[in-house]
């Protein structure tokens, strides 16, 4: 027998074994053609970071942001964010389902203060998690509104690094990104931080990391905090920043103190932050508010 296939005679006994392999590949294909999409692989566990500009771009413009993500069962992601404006910064939280594919979004406004926020942020949860956020600002003063957008800012994440993970302290990488999460968290989600090494490795050019306060009569305040640029790294890959001063309006009187620690290497990163803050009223000296972080741990990874 010969069988023919389009335009070609194959013999009989070659032909035979040619049709079963056709008959095989069309019941593959036919099953496949049924078959559900492959599901990604989940993904659980603790991620940080953000995104965060090299000077000279100024610190309190759009393209700085933090976030902390917390995933128990890789269907639903915990997101805490904290978004940064050319005229203010909101912080948000959002729980959302991830979908097969792994990517999640999340879509909402919040008011702090005098600041109203929406946000829009989009992301796939993977072994390093990362996307895109947006956000419109409007902040009200007793003289003026001002409003701003941050459109499109590129944010990394990556797991939790846990401490001792920084590596050889004179192999820091120049121009690296540094990655991570700190002890504090946020409704069980760990907040973000980010670190930019200068491209000579002799500096971080810039960090911003989310931090809450919690303050006398019960309030807590969740905000972001940014150490001086270019900290100079030392032989033992450690840097270090404090800052203190007062500020003064009418009616009150505010001082900070800001403290923040980094040991920096081949691997990654760890330190400590924390900030406090106290207000008085002008006229009486009398303290309106004590706010304070408490000593803060912190790890990060390129």
């Amino acid at each position: 027998m010969t069988i023919i296939i389009g335009r070609t005679i194959v013999p009989g006994r070659y032909g035979r074994a040619m049709l079963r392999g056709a008959l095989v590949a069309s019941i593959v294909a036919a099953a496949l053609a049924v078959a559900p999409a492959a599901v990604a692989q989940q993904v659980t566990g603790d991620f940080g970071g953000g995104a965060v500009t090299a000077p000279p771009a100024p610190p309190l413009r759009a393209g700085n942001m933090v976030i902390g993500l917390h995933s128990t069962d890789g269907a639903t992601v915990q997101i805490v964010a904290t978004m940064v404006g050319r005229c203010a910064s909101g912080s948000f939280s959002a729980s959302v389902p991830v979908a097969a594919d792994g990517t999640f979004s999340a879509k909402g406004a919040v008011r702090q203060a005098r600041a109203s926020t929406r946000y829009e942020l989009r992301g796939t949860l993977s072994q390093t998690p990362a996307g895109t956020a947006s956000a419109s600002f409007e902040r009200t003063t007793v003289a003026s509104t001002r409003r701003c957008r941050t459109l499109e800012v590129p944010w990394q994440a990556r797991r939790t690094a846990g401490v001792g993970g920084f590596g050889m302290p004179a192999a820091v990488v120049p121009g690296g990104l540094l990655l991570g999460t700190s002890s504090q968290l946020d409704a069980g989600v760990p907040r973000g931080i980010a670190l930019r090494v200068a491209p000579d490795g002799r500096s971080l050019s810039r960090a911003i990391y989310g931090v809450r306060t919690s303050c006398t009569h019960g309030g807590t305040s969740p905000t972001f905090d940014l150490p001086r640029d270019n900290l100079p790294i030392g032989p033992d890959g450690r840097a270090s920043d404090r800052e203190e001063g007062t500020v003064m309006t009418r009616t009150s009187i505010l001082k900070y103190v800001e403290r923040f620690a980094a040991t920096v290497g081949s691997s990654g990163g760890e330190g400590m932050f924390s900030v406090a803050l106290s207000v008085r009223r002008r006229s009486t000296g009398k303290r309106i508010t004590l706010c304070r972080s408490g000593d803060v741990r912190w790890s990060a990874s390129y």
